[in-house]
């Protein structure tokens, strides 16, 4: 018999991450599809203080909802609001080849945008010699406050960026350089790591791998002050030292470093062929998640659907602990194609996991493309890597998925591109000659019961939280008494921040913020178990 502590926890589990374990369907609030005659999509956004939101998208049209091309492809900065309607859009680039990653708010509410670059005109100068990691300070409009080129004289490419609570800039890619910024190489391509100051200059930099190519991917804050890395490596010299053959193919190589680039730990993980991983997820007990692939079914890797070595690969995800030793990993998808683009944690502790797959079977169900296009696909673990649900999103054509999902209040927003209106794509795609060519696709995902049920909320104003934003102290109000009222906060990316017990003689609730990132986050009220209130508040 199903005990009343286990319907709660489960009905709980529904309304907080807007997932079903039983329908496994999610219902599109809105959507919207902006770009021009050729190819768009969007690669990472951010939420600003209005709840509307800055996209980060590549663009190589010069026309449709695309107002200028420098060049060969540029940024695309695309403000809408809330509901997704476009607000206003701007390209940042010069005449060559520039390939935007990553994008986040400062304290100030100024931009940070971040990728890679071939130019060295337009908006682009100090490029160091073919492609450089390039930095970019905008303001609210999208105007530029600075740029920066950091790099070598050869080629160097930019993976991910990410911002800490003093607006110090923290980078990560690779490079076979060693001249410019770029002040040691340990063999071919190098994991290369950087960080700026707030207003664009070089702190410190290191390059991390061996005599072979390693690929620097993602990179994440640590509470110690430090960070953590993670890409691909085909070594096993210098830095890196991975047990046996596997390397030859590709390992996930991980390093945790301290606040001055000095190794902590590093660890290999993976199979006799290739493994990589794109997402490093920071957990509340120290631990880590890592979102990837792999073609393997040996070594550290089991459960993998395909032909072991073959043209395609699972995401494989890993959970490890604080000192990197692997407490589980699964492998997820189908006999065709999966590639891993983010992951996040929700409120509940479910891991969910976006990605792109081509499968339709396997852990793939409901794909809506034909052939071996994609499909973006989004899937809830549990603590211990077992599959929950999997939806997937898209068209009948080509369609992927970005490297960052957002959760709201009400539910999941995220995006990428799409290539053709029908399947769960229902905006006007801008292809008028070739037909195919992809434009940015965003959406809102939402479980109704959540949004719909009064029953587990309460009337919004006898909730105030002030001043809002803030940088130092925020004050979350209840004009009448709740029984049992507990508060948990949570930050951009789906991590608790806070837990707040409301004592009996109490009606306010203080939280400290000068200590949070800034950003968007979540105010979460609890009475007896129960949700009766979700609200955002600005830390600047």
């Amino acid at each position: 018999m199903i005990s009343k502590a286990y319907k709660i926890a489960l009905f709980i589990l529904l309304c907080l991450a807007g997932f079903s374990t039983f329908a496994q369907r999610f219902d599109i609030e809105f959507q919207q599809c902006y770009g021009g005659s050729d190819h768009e999509w969007i690669v990472d956004f951010c939420m600003l203080e209005d709840s509307s939101y800055m996209l980060l998208a590549i663009t190589y049209s010069s026309d449709g909802d695309i107002s200028f091309l420098h060049g060969s492809c540029d940024f695309w900065l695309v403000h809408v609001d809330k509901m997704g309607a476009l607000i206003w859009e701007k390209t940042l680039g010069g005449s060559e080849w520039d390939d935007p990653t990553s994008i986040s708010m400062t304290s100030n509410g100024d931009l940070l945008i971040f990728g890679d670059s071939f130019s060295n005109d337009g908006d682009v100068s100090g490029n160091h010699g073919g492609s450089d990691l390039w930095v970019v300070r905008t303001d609210i409009s999208g105007n530029i406050i600075w740029q920066k080129c950091i790099g070598s004289s050869v080629s160097d490419f930019a993976s991910e960026m990410i911002v800490d609570s003093l607006d110090n800039i923290y980078t990560i890619g690779y490079s076979h350089g060693i001249d410019g910024d770029i002040t040691e190489n340990n063999g071919l391509t190098d994991y290369w790591v950087a960080k700026l100051d707030p207003n664009g200059a070089l702190i410190q930099q290191r390059s991390f791998g061996g005599e072979g190519y390693d690929y620097g991917h993602c990179i994440s804050l640590t509470p110690d002050g430090g960070c953590i890395i993670g890409g691909s490596v085909q070594s096993n010299y210098g830095d890196v030292e991975c047990d046996g053959p596997t390397y030859i193919e590709g390992d996930v190589w991980v390093v945790k470093l301290d606040s001055l680039f000095n190794i902590q730990w590093k660890k290999c993980y993976g199979g006799s062929y290739h493994e990589s991983v794109a997402h490093i997820q920071v957990l509340e007990n120290g631990g880590y998640l890592l979102s990837g692939n792999t073609n393997s079914n040996d070594g550290d890797v089991s459960g993998f659907h395909g032909e072991p070595g073959g043209d395609y690969h699972d995401i494989w995800v890993i959970k490890i602990d604080s000192v990197g030793n692997m407490e589980w990993q699964r492998c997820l998808g189908g006999t065709k194609q999966e590639f891993s683009t983010s992951s996040t944690v929700s409120y509940n502790d479910e891991y969910i996991i976006s990605g792109v797959t081509s499968s339709h079977n396997g852990d793939v169900s409901g794909n809506h493309s034909a052939n071996i296009a994609f499909d973006m696909w989004l899937v809830g673990l549990d603590n211990d890597g077992s599959l929950l649900w999997q939806q997937c999103f898209g068209s009948s054509r080509e369609n992927s998925s970005s490297k960052t999902l957002f959760l709201s209040e009400l539910g999941i927003f995220t995006g990428g591109s799409a290539s053709y209106s029908d399947g769960s794509v229902d905006c006007d795609i801008f292809h008028p000659s070739p037909p195919g060519d992809a434009d940015l696709w965003l959406f809102q995902i939402i479980d109704t019961l959540s949004v719909n049920s009064p029953k587990y909320r309460i009337e919004a104003s006898i909730i105030i939280i002030y001043p809002n934003p803030a940088s130092d102290i925020i004050y979350y109000y209840i004009k009448e008494k709740i029984p049992d009222p507990t508060l948990f906060v949570y930050n951009f990316y789906g991590q608790k921040a806070g837990e707040y017990k409301l004592e009996k003689h109490q009606n306010q609730i203080e939280i400290d913020v000068s200590n949070f990132i800034s950003g968007v986050y979540l105010a979460i009220l609890y009475s007896d178990h129960e949700i009766v209130d979700r609200r955002q508040f600005v830390v600047k």
